[in-house]
């Protein structure tokens, strides 16, 4: 039965091939889009790593550039140092402590580590001891950063846990060196005025970008901010009020900086409010993605009905005979819906292999190969779906020729 569908679409081929052209489209933009939420959805399952609720991410501008002189940067490091010192006296503050690559903004700090021969993005993420209890950072093995640290010799690093099970996997990451590696990734021995970075705890994980981000590569060190040569200036600062804290907080802190540093510019940011715009920025491609695809999958439906019933006027004179030779209702809906089902698997097929050819050829290759095989699987079922619905009220009417209808085109 399955041969002699095949045989009927291929010598049907010039009126099928617009109808699988249709249909080729449609699963493969359903299968990126399928692709892209997928990833999304197990990203969103992982855990961010830290808490957002009653935290303010307060930056300023005016203050000393990396390029000032040494005064002028010294003269800035006290006002900052004394910023810190308002933010963390004002009535309602939890902690308050300097940090960068700060979640939901767009500044990154960081260099390259290679994993498995592949270049990739670590953030290297200076910050002060109190950062831990004010964004609520869980650790998982070793210890956090402690006041000092940030002068001694090699210094010490905290990384997230995927970083460690991808640099060292199944082996304690605790008391390592982290690797230096060349321009082709091979792992060399530092030189002379290299940083020595030591890991002295793992963290749960920072997915620090959006809630649907990857779980990023990351690494913390001690941020000297009371070091006016440190080549970065403190000037992200991180604010946990009290819980429920609200915006007559956000308020009188604003008050309280500018009342030490009037000359400076400030913006706070509550970081419930980014990560909401950063979740929006990230949903709007794919709900624009989304009422292409409903509109395509209707347009497809429409095609499939009318082409049907076309075919089926054309096809009287066959079906009415096939019910004269006895064949059942049952039997010609179903060859109806197989001939469907026989272009949506070639349609399928063709669609795939153009598929895969993104991540064998290095397109997309950040999304796991489970998600692109799920993605197809999905896609594959829905335009099935899609199909055998559209086909459901032209097969039905194909079971009501009569055999006499035959004779009429003699």
């Amino acid at each position: 039965m399955i041969r002699h569908v095949f045989t009927l679409v291929w010598r049907r081929k010039r009126a099928s091939t617009m109808i699988l052209v249709e249909l080729l489209v449609c699963f493969l933009v359903l299968s990126v889009l399928f692709a892209q939420g997928l990833y999304l959805l197990f990203n969103y399952v992982e855990p961010e790593g830290f808490a957002a609720e009653d935290v303010w991410l307060v930056t300023y501008a005016g203050c000393p550039r990396l390029e000032s002189g040494a005064e002028e940067r010294r003269e800035g490091q006290g006002r900052a140092l004394a910023l810190l010192a308002a933010a963390r006296e004002l009535p309602g503050t939890r902690v308050a402590a300097y940090a960068t690559n700060t979640p939901y903004s767009f500044t990154s700090i960081g260099n390259s580590v290679w994993i498995d021969g592949r270049q990739e993005r670590m953030l290297m993420t200076p910050v002060m001891p109190e950062v831990r209890e004010a964004l609520g950072l869980e650790l998982v093995a070793g210890r956090w950063l402690e006041p000092g640290d940030e002068v001694s010799e090699e210094i010490p690093t905290v990384i997230t846990r995927q970083l460690a099970a991808d640099l060292w996997p199944g082996e304690d990451p605790v008391g390592r060196l982290m690797p230096h590696f060349g321009d082709n990734g091979e792992i060399v021995e530092p030189q002379a005025d290299a940083d020595i970075y030591r890991v002295v705890g793992v963290l749960k994980a920072y997915k620090r970008d959006d809630p649907f981000a990857a779980s990023r590569y990351a690494s913390f060190v001690p941020f000297p901010v009371e070091d006016p040569e440190y080549w970065l200036f403190p000037q992200w600062l991180l604010v946990r009020g009290q819980p429920g804290a609200g915006a007559v907080y956000e308020r009188d802190l604003l008050a309280a900086l500018e009342a030490v540093e009037p000359g400076w510019e400030y913006e706070a940011n509550y970081l419930p409010d980014m990560r909401d715009a950063r979740v929006r920025q990230r949903m709007q491609p794919m709900a624009g993605g989304w009422v292409v695809a409903a509109f395509l999958l209707l347009m497809v439906a429409l095609g499939l009905v009318g082409v049907l019933w076309q075919s089926l006027i054309r096809r009287t004179s066959e079906l009415g005979l096939r019910r004269a030779l006895g064949a059942s209702a049952a039997s010609v809906q179903r060859q109806i819906l197989g001939e469907l089902l026989a272009l949506t698997s070639l349609a399928v097929l063709v669609g795939a292999a153009v598929f895969v050819q993104g991540p064998i050829l290095g397109v997309a290759a950040f999304v796991p190969w489970h998600v692109h095989a799920l993605a197809l699987t999905l896609a594959a079922a829905l335009i099935g779906l899609i199909v055998v619905v559209s086909g459901l009220v032209p097969s039905w009417l194909a079971t009501k020729i009569q055999p006499a209808r035959a004779l009429q085109y003699e």
